[in-house]
């Protein structure tokens, strides 16, 4: 997606790095093995 909105719009900053993760259907939850990443993500988007 990153990718695809750069091209679009290439004058824009990247304020942060996606996350990608891992949900258990359409509506989630996010899954056991991914939370970790998520909280990291957000620490350090925080930061």
């Amino acid at each position: 997606m990153e990718k695809q909105i750069n091209e679009v719009m290439p004058n824009l900053n990247q304020a942060s790095s996606g996350l990608s993760i891992k949900v258990g259907g359409m509506k989630g939850p996010i899954v056991e093995e991914d939370l970790p990443k998520c909280k990291e993500f957000g620490i350090t988007l925080a930061k």
